[in-house]
C-alpha cells in the first residue's frame, strides 16, 4: 500500500495515495470494489477497532434512503439500490423467484368490483357488471 501510515486523533489510519490523503479503511474498500465510494457510502469496522483495516473486518454501509414514504418512492429507491449494487437482480424475473401480484388476488378483485368508477370528467359512475 502506498504512503507512510499515520493515525489521526480519532483513531483512523490515513495514508497518502497519489498525493491525496485518504483513510485507509476507505482505500481498502475502494480497491476491493474496484471503484471510488459513492458520497452516501461509508465503511464500517465490524470489530470496532479503527486501525484494523483488513477487508474481512470492513463492511460497506450506505446512508441512501427514499425521500418519502410513498410506495412509489420506496420502490424507485429500491430499484436505484439494486441497479447500483446488484444489477443482475433487475434482469427478467425468473419463474421460481417471481412474487405474486398483490393486485391480482380474490380479495383485491372483490374490492375493485365494489368501488365506484371515477371517470376523467370527474363524474362518479357505478361499475357495470
Amino acid at each position: 500500500m502506498a504512503g507512510t501510515p499515520w493515525v489521526d486523533m480519532h483513531g483512523y489510519v490515513y495514508r497518502t495515495v497519489a498525493g491525496v490523503r485518504i483513510a485507509e479503511h476507505r482505500y481498502v474498500m475502494q480497491q476491493h470494489l474496484g471503484r471510488p465510494l459513492w458520497p452516501d457510502e461509508s465503511v464500517h469496522h465490524l470489530n470496532g477497532v479503527r486501525t484494523d483495516n483488513r477487508l474481512e473486518n470492513l463492511e460497506l454501509w450506505s446512508r441512501s434512503q427514499p425521500s418519502g414514504q410513498r410506495l412509489v418512492d420506496k420502490l424507485a429507491w429500491a430499484e436505484k439500490l439494486l441497479a447500483r449494487y446488484r444489477p443482475h437482480l433487475l434482469a427478467a424475473p425468473r419463474a421460481d423467484t417471481a412474487l405474486p401480484d398483490p393486485m391480482d388476488s380474490p380479495l383485491e378483485r372483490r374490492l375493485q368490483a365494489a368501488l365506484p368508477v371515477v371517470e376523467f370528467d370527474g363524474a362518479i359512475h357505478a361499475r357495470s357488471a
